[in-house]
């Protein structure tokens, strides 16, 4: 893996390998900065302090120094740091870098002796920062098999709970005296009534033969789309409406079931929308399982780059068009001088 630079949020300075680590890339020099010297004056105007060193302990000092003729703090007024030295003698201004040495602007900064807290929460030595990474993504890959399993389980309990219409819509149709096969017998003969009749026949048959487990299963299967047309079919029928040998309590009998319909339809919809987010739930924990923190931690890197690279072409593409639309306010703005030609 390619050695990771430190960065700091903010700091205007200059973080580079030093020239002294040539093996495990783990010291760096951090470098503040001298916005501008004057040799007349011999003043010396600094902006940035390295990483870890605070402006009132620079500044004391500073003022201790016997090469130094005065300092003075405009940090308050600009806002950020902002430090006007007067040296005592020009010739250190001809160097900058003995300068920058000279005012003690350049630190060591290693990354072989970092401590922190590891997922069990005890303070531990990391050798380089790749070792914290690691730690990390191994904590965070356990914690998103988790979380993936949790959700999985979820999916499960409502899988079971929309099952509760379907056992509904099964007990009602199984009823000897105000099932389907019950008012379908009452119904006046006819090649129209027959058909729904036979209809009635394979969707109590289907109904009948599916127990819970079997129906989440076969939730995704085509025979539930068979199963789904033939309910809203029968729910549909205008000959079961129109027919006057039924009794009251056969009306009854049918709304109920016809109720039920419109709740075992709505179950199905719901049983393969869920089915189809478990079998996706499923391919992605087991995706997650043969991961390990190194690779997931890789993937990472690999979205941040396209991030950046999508965020970027957004950005040219709102320059390009911010652009165009300022040459054509100018053009327009031509024509209506009339110096359009």
């Amino acid at each position: 893996m390619i050695p990771m630079i430190p960065w700091f949020k903010g700091f205007e300075g200059k973080v580079e390998l030093s020239p002294t680590d040539l093996s495990d890339n783990t010291q760096y020099l951090i470098s503040g900065v001298i916005a501008k010297f004057d040799c007349k004056s011999r003043r010396v105007t600094i902006t940035e302090l390295p990483i870890g060193l605070w402006t009132h302990e620079y500044k004391s000092w500073l003022d201790e120094q016997q090469w130094i003729q005065s300092v003075k703090d405009l940090s308050e007024s600009s806002g950020k740091i902002h430090l006007e030295v007067t040296l005592s003698n020009d010739a250190w201004l001809a160097d900058e870098g003995y300068l920058m040495k000279k005012l003690e602007l350049i630190r060591t900064f290693s990354l072989s002796d970092m401590h922190a807290s590891n997922p069990c929460g005890n303070v531990v030595k990391y050798e380089n920062p790749l070792e914290i990474i690691m730690d990390f993504a191994s904590f965070r890959l356990a914690y998103y098999i988790k979380r993936k399993a949790d959700l999985l389980a979820d999916i499960n309990s409502k899988l079971m709970s929309n099952m509760s219409d379907i056992e509904n819509f099964i007990g009602i149709t199984s009823r000897s005296s105000k099932g389907i096969k019950h008012w379908m017998s009452k119904l006046k003969e006819s090649p129209e009534t027959a058909k729904l009749s036979n209809l009635s026949d394979l969707l109590y048959d289907k109904l009948k033969m599916i127990n819970k487990d079997d129906f989440v299963k076969r939730a995704t299967e085509n025979d539930v789309v068979t199963l789904l047309g033939r309910a809203v079919t029968l729910r549909q029928s205008p000959r079961i409406r129109g027919q006057n040998n039924l009794s009251e309590d056969d009306y009854l009998a049918l709304e109920t079931v016809c109720n039920a319909l419109k709740k075992v339809s709505a179950a199905i919809s719901k049983i393969r929308e869920l089915c189809t987010r478990r079998n996706d739930l499923k391919r992605r924990l087991s995706q997650l399982q043969k991961e390990d923190g190194l690779s997931l931690w890789l993937k990472d890197l690999d979205q941040l780059e396209l991030c950046f690279k999508v965020q970027c072409e957004e950005e040219v593409e709102c320059q390009s068009s911010k652009r165009e639309a300022m040459a054509q306010r100018i053009r327009g703005l031509k024509r209506k001088a009339g110096f359009n030609r």
